[in-house]
C-alpha cells in the first residue's frame, strides 16, 4: 500500500468499523436495559452530551488524545466510557490514569 490518501483511506475504514456511530445504534438499548438499576449513576446520553462539549484546538492531556479524535470516535465510544465510569463509581475506584491533567 502506497500513497498518503492510500493509507489515510484504510486507516479511516479501520476506524469507522472499530467505533462506527451507524453500525453499533442497537448497543443502546441493550445497555440501557443492563443499566436501568439504581446503582448506575451515569447515561449514555449524560457521557454523550459532554463529549458533544468538548473544545476543539486545545492543547491535548496526558492521554495524548484530541479532543477531534474523541468527537468524532461514534457512539460506541461513549458507551465503553459510560461502562467505566459506572464501575468507577460502583467500585468506589478511579484509576490515577483518569484524575491527571495537564494545566497550561
Amino acid at each position: 500500500m502506497t500513497g498518503d490518501a492510500t493509507i489515510a483511506d484504510m486507516w479511516k475504514d479501520s476506524f469507522e468499523k472499530l467505533y462506527s456511530r451507524y453500525d453499533n445504534k442497537g448497543l443502546t438499548g441493550e445497555f440501557v436495559s443492563v443499566t436501568s438499576e439504581d446503582y448506575h449513576l451515569i447515561k449514555v446520553d449524560d457521557v454523550r452530551n459532554e463529549i458533544h462539549k468538548l473544545k476543539c484546538h486545545k492543547s491535548i492531556g496526558p492521554d495524548g488524545i484530541p479532543a477531534e479524535a474523541i468527537k468524532h470516535a461514534g457512539h460506541l465510544l461513549a458507551v465503553h466510557w459510560t461502562l467505566l465510569y459506572n464501575m468507577c463509581l460502583c467500585h468506589c475506584y478511579l484509576p490515577g490514569e483518569l484524575i491527571q491533567t495537564t494545566i497550561v
